[in-house]
């Protein structure tokens, strides 16, 4: 995520844990993740089936090559997909890139935190931060702005300096879940201790949600 930081408390995860508890899945996990980020921001925001296909839809134009782009930009697919996100989110820009764009390292989260709890007893035996730590995941790369100057390490950056960031290649290499959202660095994702903390709140909505270890 970028921008200022999320206001209000964490999102509730009961039904996010639903979604791999007992096998029940009522909603796409992807639904429920925007419900989820989006409510971090408005406490009435109500995700759809629509809202998350106009998440997709950005995703997608924003990873793929330059026909496709060009194809969904013309079709009025992007506008229309931007239209759908800008007023679920108020106009927040904040709340738009968190339900657009952030969320979807979240839902591939919840897909690896799905399959961790399908295996033998790993609900009942593993804690939430150590499955949170596991299912942890992080964008494959970010850009960030260097607004006021400063150092990347042995490298000075002048004010303004724009800066691409291997998140998830860092990540695999040290095992603080903070790190992937360099949360002690000036670069520091606002998302830094909201994501880790709804992760391990779904694993232990989970657990009680079967009969309760938690």
């Amino acid at each position: 995520m970028s921008g200022r930081c999320c206001k209000g408390s964490r999102a509730k995860s009961p039904s996010l844990a639903a979604t791999f508890a007992r096998g029940r899945r009522n909603r796409a996990a992807g639904v429920i993740v925007q419900q989820a980020v989006g409510r971090l921001f408005f406490a009435d925001y109500a995700a759809s089936e629509e809202s998350y296909d106009a998440a997709c839809t950005l995703q997608t134009w924003l990873s793929a090559g330059p026909l496709r782009t060009f194809w969904i930009r013309r079709s009025g697919a992007l506008q229309t997909s931007l239209d759908r996100i800008m007023e679920l989110s108020r106009g927040d820009m904040a709340c738009a890139h968190a339900t657009a764009l952030a969320m979807a390292n979240i839902v591939r989260s919840i897909e690896l935190m799905r399959k961790l709890a399908r295996h033998g007893d790993n609900l009942a035996t593993i804690e939430p931060q150590d499955a949170m730590a596991r299912t942890l995941r992080a964008p494959a790369r970010v850009v960030r702005e260097a607004r006021d100057g400063g150092r990347a390490g042995p490298i000075r950056l002048r004010a303004r300096s724009l800066v691409l960031l291997a998140v998830e290649s860092a990540r695999r290499q040290y095992p603080d879940p903070g790190f992937a959202f360099f949360a002690n660095a000036w670069n520091r994702c606002p998302a830094h201790s909201i994501v880790p903390a709804l992760l391990a709140d779904v694993w232990k909505a989970a657990r009680t949600d079967v009969g309760g270890c938690a």
